[in-house]
């Protein structure tokens, strides 16, 4: 996995991204999710449609609901089919889901 992948579980409608490097550390890979957006959300990081092929509608980046996991536990996951490999975020994309996890 590389920082800007994204994957989402099997049994699971939420998109997950890859938000830190793992060429920096595989065994801390910072991932989030995203969710819709409700009347109640936080602001830090909203995607739209274009941002993401997955993205249809309003999201924003779960940052209270974010993990650390190791790289060799996603490629296990990938490769039981637990997760789902969707495209890559894009660049500016990834820059913004960051800026809002320094928020």
């Amino acid at each position: 996995m590389e920082a800007g992948d994204t994957f989402r579980r099997s049994y699971g409608s939420h998109l997950w991204v890859v938000v830190s490097d793992p060429g920096r550390d595989p065994n801390r890979l910072l991932i989030v999710n995203l969710t819709t957006v409700r009347s109640s959300c936080d602001p830090a990081c909203i995607l739209t449609a274009g941002d993401h092929p997955f993205v249809k509608h309003p999201s924003y980046l779960l940052y209270a609901g974010s993990r650390i996991v190791t790289s060799a536990e996603l490629d296990q996951k990938v490769a039981a089919g637990q997760i789902i490999l969707e495209p890559k975020m894009r660049g500016d994309v990834l820059a913004r889901i960051r800026q809002g996890a320094a928020i």
